[in-house]
């Protein structure tokens, strides 16, 4: 009996000491702590809790030298934007640049060699002090814009201050330069022999614009071309061009008046110059040491008075829009000789309506309505639409023109 008893004790002990070797213990070398689960092939096992820190577990992406946008990209994001005043390229051993100057917005883009995709770009303010200001915003806006384009993994973004201006920059990872040595301004790669690199030759040129004498600034350009290289000279190449344009698709087409004591000029279409019982809207462009604007003048001339102070628009598929006038901005005259009364006003037409007319053409049906006591209508006929089309796309060449000295002076 004593010995049964033995070997029952016995058993449990032995039981119990094959039970213990089963349960293996770890404990982490980082966080020291245990977990007993039940594993097979025994009653319970100890499982690690892991505290290796986060970041040593994610696998980073792979530098790039490149991002995945254009110069095209970017140029046109900011033409969506703001109205793009010049551009201006430059190209060194180390990379191509090039600036987008707009209303709102001002960047530089770079790249390497012969690629189209960009490695840097680069966009900036004129004076931090202004934050609030439609620029500033706009500035960052593209900013945002681009960044959230972009793949966050491929890049790295921040800003820097440059005298009063804030620069944000977004470089591909796989480019260490430092954002600071990109440059922001050109002027140290100016051509010195640049045709408006001469405050003589820059002011002939800006009297000639002003006055909307096209033929003669061309031949003030072309005589000077004789002498040097058009094709190391932008600024010839680039106003030649413009002007070559306006002269081919102006000829005989236009009249320019000019008023030597306001120092501004304004081009009419030939035969679509007065206000008159047939014809109640005259387009036109002024130009002066401002630029150009393109503007349209609405009248009525006749028997009687109407007294109009609003002008509305339509057109096929347009929304209708109006304009309406104060008193201060309407010219009423008698004509003496004739007891015709005239009342007329100068204004840029609504930008849908203008487009609609340029766009579309005769088939946009575009007609304009002046009212005030009376009312009077008038639908454009194809004479007004070839004068609207033609004027209009003067007026966009002659602005190319009066910025190139700027951007050569801005650069």
């Amino acid at each position: 009996m004593k010995r049964l008893l033995y070997f029952l004790i016995l058993t449990g002990v032995i039981t119990l000491i094959a039970c213990n070797n089963n349960n293996e213990e770890i404990t982490d070398s980082n966080s020291g702590k245990t977990e007993l689960v039940e594993t097979a092939g025994s009653a319970y096992n100890y499982k690690v809790e892991s505290e290796i820190p986060a970041e040593s577990k994610v696998t980073e992406a792979a530098p790039v030298d490149e991002l995945e946008i254009t110069y095209r990209d970017i140029y046109d994001k900011i033409a969506s934007m703001s109205e793009i005043y010049y551009t201006y390229e430059i190209n060194t051993d180390d990379f191509n640049a090039a600036k987008i100057s707009g209303e709102n917005i001002d960047a530089v883009t770079f790249s390497k060699d012969e690629s189209d995709n960009l490695f840097a770009v680069l966009f900036y303010t004129y004076n931090r002090a202004y934050k609030d200001s439609s620029k500033y915003q706009s500035t960052v806006e593209a900013y945002d814009w681009l960044c959230e384009y972009l793949d966050e993994s491929t890049y790295r973004t921040d800003k820097y201050e440059q005298d009063d201006n804030d620069i944000f920059y977004v470089i591909a990872t796989g480019n260490d330069i430092d954002p600071e040595t990109l440059p922001v301004s050109f002027k140290e790669y100016k051509n010195p022999d640049d045709f408006f690199n001469d405050d003589e030759r820059a002011q002939t040129y800006e009297n000639l614009l002003v006055q909307g004498d096209y033929s003669g600034l061309y031949d003030y350009m072309a005589d000077y071309e004789k002498d040097h290289d058009r094709g190391e000279d932008r600024s010839l190449d680039e106003s030649l061009n413009a002007l070559n344009e306006i002269l081919a698709i102006s000829e005989g087409k236009v009249q320019v008046e000019y008023d030597k004591y306001e120092n501004e000029s304004t081009v009419y279409y030939s035969g679509v110059t007065d206000i008159s019982q047939d014809c109640n809207i005259i387009p036109l462009y002024k130009t002066g040491s401002y630029g150009s604007t393109f503007k349209c003048r609405y009248g009525f001339a006749g028997k009687d008075w109407i007294f109009f102070e609003t002008v509305y628009f339509a057109g096929d598929g347009m929304e209708p829009e109006s304009i309406h006038f104060d008193l201060t901005d309407l010219k009423r005259d008698v004509i003496q000789s004739t007891g015709t009364v005239l009342e007329s006003a100068e204004y840029a037409p609504p930008v849908e309506w203008k487009s609609g007319i340029i766009d579309r053409g005769i088939g946009f049906e575009p007609s304009i309505k002046l009212k005030g006591e009376k009312e009077v209508e008038y639908i454009l006929d194809e004479k007004d639409i070839e004068a609207f089309t033609l004027l209009s796309k003067m007026e966009s060449l002659h602005s190319t023109l009066y910025y190139l000295p700027a951007s050569y002076d801005d650069i």
